[in-house]
C-alpha cells in the first residue's frame, strides 16, 4: 500500500496517493514513520488542516515520535498559531533536545508572541547545537535588530553571509 501510495503521488495523483499512504499508516499499527510521511506530504500539499488532524490522531497513537510532534508544530507555525506550535516544539525537544531545527522553530514563535528573552535563548542554543543552522542566524540576527542590539545584529549576519554568500534575505 505505501509502494502504491508514493507511485499515485510521483504521478501528481496526490490525493489517492494520500488515501494509499493513510490506509498503509492504519495496517501497520507500529510504525509511526509511515504517519509522518503522510503528514509531511499534507504539508508539502498545502493541506494543512487535513495534516493537523492527520498528525493530532497520530500523535495519540504515537506520543513519543519525535516527527509527529515537529511535524503538527511546523503545521501550527505556517498557519501563524504561535503558542499551539511553540507547545508541540517543546514537547518534541523533551524527547529529543538537541535537535537544533525545533529549537530554532520553537525560538521563532517566541519571538512572534514577543517573548524575546526566551527567543534569544533558543536561537543561541540552536546555533550552538547547529553552527551551520542558518536559519537560526537570520531570524536571531532579525530579532537583535527589533531588540535594538544592531551590533550583535550586524555580527550575527556577516556570519550569516559567511555561510550563504548568495542569500538575498539578509540584505
Amino acid at each position: 500500500m505505501a509502494a502504491q501510495g508514493q507511485q499515485l503521488i510521483a504521478q501528481g495523483r496526490i490525493d489517492e496517493g494520500i488515501i494509499e499512504l493513510e490506509r498503509a499508516a492504519g495496517a501497520a499499527p507500529d510504525d509511526w514513520t509511515l504517519a509522518a510521511q503522510v503528514g509531511r506530504i499534507y504539508l508539502s500539499a498545502s493541506r494543512l488542516q487535513r495534516a493537523e488532524e492527520f498528525l493530532s490522531r497520530s500523535i495519540d497513537r504515537f506520543p513519543q515520535a519525535f516527527d509527529l510532534w515537529r511535524l503538527r508544530g511546523s503545521s501550527r507555525l505556517i498557519q501563524q498559531r504561535w503558542n499551539e506550535a511553540a507547545g508541540d516544539f517543546r514537547r518534541a525537544l523533551k524527547l529529543k533536545p538537541d535537535d537544533a531545527s525545533a529549537r530554532s522553530d520553537l525560538g521563532f514563535c517566541l519571538q512572534q508572541q514577543g517573548q524575546f528573552d526566551s527567543a534569544k535563548q533558543e536561537f543561541t542554543e540552536a546555533i550552538r547545537l547547529d553552527p551551520a543552522l542558518s536559519t537560526a542566524r537570520l531570524q536571531f540576527a532579525k530579532l537583535l535588530i527589533v531588540t535594538h542590539n544592531a551590533e550583535d545584529a550586524r555580527k550575527m549576519l556577516l556570519e550569516y553571509l559567511r555561510l550563504n554568500p548568495n542569500s538575498e534575505e539578509a540584505l
